[in-house]
């Protein structure tokens, strides 16, 4: 099999959205009302959503493609926009990282982050954030591998419900240790 990578363009919104809601009902729908569920992939996995991030100066959305030319995978990575406090300025901030199932444990989200990281290096070596679900386990663990760590919660909504997600950090590094922290 075949995995191509690259930033993704504004034609890519539709297939981004089904994407998106997708991978958020594989690994999440069974923990939301029906109506909540909606709720939240109609606001935060619309086409419109995801041609919003290509309007948001230094946010980037990059994806990753199978041998049919269908997207698999895609992260979105831009400013922080999560509630840190004392941050600097030019922190970024891992928004989205998914991974359709039948295509994870292939490395696909591996790549996914290191092309994140590598252009954290490119613009600055910021300090770098994201969000993870308090009982996703597994990505937790796979942000440790990357050098990531809990430095705070808060409440994340879907719908009507609110989750406890916790806010992971990863200070700058030289360029030569992010893959070999990451093994």
């Amino acid at each position: 099999m075949s995995i191509s990578y690259e930033k993704a363009k504004e034609s890519d919104a539709i297939a981004l959205s089904k994407l998106g809601k997708a991978t958020f009902i594989e690994k999440f729908g069974h923990l939301y009302q029906k109506d909540d569920l909606q709720i939240f992939l109609r606001e935060e996995h619309s086409e419109q959503r995801y041609l919003s991030y290509f309007l948001e100066p230094g946010t980037i959305v990059s994806v990753a493609r199978n041998n049919d030319d269908a997207l698999i995978g895609y992260s979105v990575f831009g400013s922080l926009k999560l509630p840190v406090e004392g941050c600097s300025p030019n922190s970024l901030e891992l928004k989205r990282l998914y991974v359709l199932a039948l295509y994870q444990s292939a490395g696909i989200g591996s790549r996914l982050m290191e092309n994140f990281m590598d252009w954290a290096i490119k613009n600055g070596n910021p300090n770098l954030y994201l969000g993870v679900f308090s009982d996703n386990i597994d990505a937790q663990r796979f942000y440790d591998r990357f050098g990531f760590s809990k430095v705070g919660e808060y409440d994340f909504p879907v719908g009507s419900h609110l989750d406890r997600e916790f806010i992971y950090k990863r200070k700058s590094v030289a360029p030569d240790n992010i893959l070999k922290s990451a093994t």
